[in-house]
């Protein structure tokens, strides 16, 4: 599931093993909107919309030694996106990845 708090209030339940520290997903900083903006932006074509499902924000992304077993989320979306994707893509990984 999804929680919304931080740190001090997970610690204890990490402590004690009843929450697997690596399945903590941490977000930080916030993007807001005036009224009205985002739809804008989106018609005005600064956005890719997609509809994806939970599992894929969701999945691990690291293994329990730290190493990285899938790309950032970002990177996965605008890779299955093909073509349209590709450009951005390319620009952060390259072609060879």
């Amino acid at each position: 599931g999804l929680w919304l708090g931080g740190w001090e209030a997970a610690r204890p339940r990490v402590a004690d093993s009843s929450l697997a520290a690596a399945r903590f997903k941490f977000f930080l900083g916030a993007t807001t909107w005036a009224a009205g903006q985002l739809e804008a932006e989106v018609a005005a074509g600064a956005w890719i919309v997609v509809e994806g499902s939970p599992e894929l924000v969701l999945k691990e992304r690291l293994d329990g030694s730290g190493a990285r077993r899938a790309k950032p989320v970002w990177a996965e979306v605008l890779s299955a996106l093909g073509e349209p994707g590709r450009t951005a893509y390319e620009a952060v990984y390259g072609s060879g990845d």
